[in-house]
């Protein structure tokens, strides 16, 4: 964070520069300012000229103490590892593909991140609905996708192998065929 460990008087009508460079594998979501017992600064006290910015301004507009400006960041979802490993030869469309996070995924973000998994046969075809909807493991950083085996049967009969696209939130990725 720019400035660094700044902790100094400033008057009324005073800007003050802010820059934040996250750590790779973390996400900055906006700057927040909190007083001395931890709650939100006013927006008549300072005023950021764009929260959202990881380089920005704030502006002291009132009489304030004690108040701590820092960025609020999170770390982002990456796929350490998934099954069935890549193969040159692809993999078996039967086979239930397993993706394993960094972190803990959200119940609430499963629909919106099984959107974002494209599964194809060889020919390039998306065969998503030959697929049940994933399933979180108990402590969230595990995705279970099945075959439906009575939709994968006939995906059998034209050929045995399948690629595997997976892409998430962010634009992390990662494949396998």
């Amino acid at each position: 964070i720019t400035p660094e460990g700044l902790s100094q008087k400033f008057n009324i009508g005073e800007t003050i520069n802010l820059k934040f460079e996250p750590k790779a594998g973390y996400s900055f979501k906006s700057w927040k300012a909190l007083d001395g017992e931890g709650k939100e600064v006013s927006n008549d006290s300072l005023r950021f000229a764009d929260k959202n910015e990881l380089s920005t301004t704030v502006t002291i507009l009132g009489q304030i103490s004690a108040v701590s400006i820092t960025p609020a960041f999170v770390q982002v979802p990456m796929v350490t590892s998934f099954t069935p490993k890549q193969s040159i030869d692809g993999v078996l469309c039967y086979s239930s593909i397993l993706i394993n996070f960094n972190i803990p995924m959200n119940q609430e973000d499963l629909h919106d991140t099984f959107n974002k998994i494209s599964i194809s046969n060889s020919s390039g075809l998306l065969i998503n609905d030959y697929f049940y909807n994933p399933v979180l493991s108990d402590d969230g950083k595990t995705l279970r996708i099945r075959p439906k085996e009575d939709k994968i049967t006939d995906l059998l009969k034209a050929e045995s192998l399948c690629a595997i696209s997976v892409t998430l939130q962010d634009g992390i990725n990662s494949s396998a065929k």
